[in-house]
C-alpha cells in the first residue's frame, strides 16, 4: 500500500506538467494550432523526472525504481531527440546527486531501454491515439524486460540469481505493471489535450467563417440590388425598334446583358465559398469560353482599333 501511494504521487508529478503545458502553450489563441513547445516539454519533463528520483517508490537489489522514467519516454516521443536527450541527461545528473554510487548501473540499463522510443519517434504524430496507446504498452513491456536482464546481470556480480528469482521478481512483475498502466494513462492524457486544443482551435476558425459568411450574405445582398436595376434599364434601352441603330448594338446588348449575369454567377460562388460547400468536378466546353472570351475582348479591341480573327478549330 505503502508503495502504491508513492506511485500516486508520481503520477502527480508526471501529470500536472501535462496540463500545465496546455495551459501555458495549448490554451492560446492563434491563427492557427500551435507548433510543439520543444523547450516547454525539455523544462517539463526533466523537473518531472528529478522529482520523481528525489521522492523513490523503493528499490529493487538497492536501486531506486518509480516512473522517473515515463516523462523521459514521453519527451522523447513528443519532443523529438534533442528534447529526449537532455531530458535524460539531467536524471542522471540528478540521479548522480543522490545516489551516486549506484549510477554505473543506470549508465548500463538507461540506454537499452530508451532505444525503443527513439525508434517510434520519427512517425509518432502519425500514429493514431489506439496505435500510440499500444505502442506504449510495447515501451513498457521492453523497458520492464531490460530492467530485469539487467538486475540479474547485476546479481550475479553481488548477489545469487536466486535472490532476483525468488524475492524480487514479483516486486519487479507490479512495478513494471504500474508502469505500463501509467505510461498509457500519460499518453491518454497528452493525446485528450491535444484533441481538445484542436477542436478549439476549428471552432475559432468555424466562427470566423461564420461571420465572413454573414458578411458576405450582406455585401451580397447590397451588390446584387444595383446589378438588378442596371439590367432593367439595360433592357430598356435596347427594347425600342429602331430601323436606324446599328446591328452591332444587339451584340453590345447581349454582351452587356452576359457580364451581368455573370456578375450575378460571381457573388452567387462567393456566397458558396464562405458557406464551404463543396464542388463537382464538371466538363467545359473549351470552344464557347474561348468565343465567349474573344467577344468580351471585342469592345476593348475597337477601342485600340484592333481586329479579333477567331479560328477556334
Amino acid at each position: 500500500m505503502e508503495m502504491f501511494k508513492d506511485f500516486l504521487l508520481h503520477v502527480s508529478f508526471i501529470l500536472f506538467p501535462i496540463f500545465l503545458y496546455h495551459a501555458l502553450w495549448l490554451s492560446r489563441t492563434p491563427a492557427h494550432f500551435p507548433k510543439t513547445n520543444k523547450l516547454l516539454i525539455t523544462v517539463f519533463a526533466s523537473i518531472s523526472s528529478a522529482l520523481c528520483i528525489m521522492y523513490p517508490v523503493g528499490s529493487i537489489l538497492d536501486l531506486q525504481t518509480g516512473l522517473q522514467s515515463i516523462p523521459l519516454v514521453l519527451a522523447i516521443l513528443y519532443g523529438g531527440y534533442m528534447a529526449g536527450i537532455v531530458a535524460i541527461l539531467i536524471s542522471i545528473i540528478v540521479k548522480f546527486v543522490m545516489y551516486g554510487s549506484f549510477l554505473w548501473i543506470g549508465l548500463i540499463v538507461v540506454p537499452i531501454y530508451f532505444f525503443i522510443p527513439f525508434l517510434f519517434y520519427r512517425k509518432w504524430h502519425q500514429y493514431s491515439k489506439p496505435n500510440k496507446l499500444f505502442y506504449g504498452v510495447l515501451i513498457g513491456l521492453s523497458k520492464g524486460f531490460f530492467i530485469y536482464i539487467g538486475l540479474l546481470v547485476v546479481s550475479l556480480m553481488a548477489y545469487s540469481p536466486a535472490f532476483i528469482m525468488q524475492q524480487k521478481l514479483l516486486e519487479l512483475f507490479f512495478s513494471t505493471l504500474y508502469y505500463i498502466f501509467f505510461l498509457v494513462l500519460s499518453i491518454y492524457s497528452i493525446e485528450f489535450v491535444k484533441e481538445n486544443a484542436e477542436m478549439r482551435s476549428q471552432l475559432v476558425q468555424s466562427e470566423k467563417l461564420t461571420i465572413v459568411s454573414e458578411l458576405a450574405a450582406s455585401v451580397a445582398h447590397e451588390v446584387r440590388n444595383p446589378l438588378t436595376v442596371v439590367r432593367g434599364f439595360i433592357q430598356l434601352l435596347f427594347s425600342s425598334d429602331n430601323t436606324k441603330e446599328p446591328p452591332a448594338n444587339k451584340d453590345y446588348k447581349n454582351l452587356v446583358l452576359s457580364e451581368l449575369d455573370r456578375a450575378q454567377d460571381i457573388i452567387t460562388s462567393y456566397l458558396d465559398i464562405a458557406k464551404q460547400n463543396y464542388y463537382q468536378i464538371e466538363s467545359l466546353n473549351l470552344s464557347k469560353l474561348l468565343e465567349e472570351c474573344a467577344s468580351l475582348m471585342t469592345s476593348y479591341a475597337n477601342f485600340k482599333s484592333v481586329t479579333i480573327h477567331q479560328s477556334i478549330e
